[in-house]
């Protein structure tokens, strides 16, 4: 009797657990489609906005310039560049919610690994990771750790 009465609560249990960690999962993913600007670009612990350094004419405060990425339905991504309101180009990727915090994104030559999701407030998100690819010149790709700081555009 008394094993019957544990093994249900064991039971129980890991249906509770699971549900949680989905739902967790779901309100993630459904907190983060949408548009989102990328404000700052940072390696590993440098204060330099390396936005200003991978995207042609990007100026730090500015308003010429934004990046712009839409997390869109069936894990479609599109980067967006615009440069005094025009396109400079646009790209499409692929992203996913692999765990409730960890989030992977294949977009760009700038935008592409395993994010540790940090969100400071309901419009501002860190996304943090040990190794991002970025391709510096065409063939030459370097990774570093990187700090993408994203801002909720409505």
């Amino acid at each position: 009797m008394k094993s019957r009465y544990a093994l249900l609560c064991l039971l129980a249990f890991a249906v509770i657990t699971v549900s949680v960690s989905s739902c967790v999962k779901i309100q993630n993913k459904v907190l983060l489609k949408g548009t989102w600007e990328l404000v700052n670009y940072k390696f590993d612990t440098l204060s330099l906005n390396y936005m200003t350094v991978i995207l042609p004419g990007y100026t730090q405060g500015g308003d010429c310039c934004r990046y712009m990425i839409d997390f869109k339905d069936n894990d479609v991504v599109t980067g967006t560049y615009y440069v005094n309101d025009t396109v400079n180009y646009t790209v499409d990727g692929t992203w996913s919610l692999d765990e409730k915090s960890t989030l992977v994104i294949d977009l760009d030559n700038y935008v592409d690994g395993t994010f540790d999701i940090e969100r400071e407030n309901r419009t501002t998100y860190y996304l943090t990771t040990d190794s991002c690819s970025v391709e510096f010149a065409p063939g030459f790709f370097i990774s570093y750790p990187v700090t993408l700081d994203i801002k909720r555009r409505f």
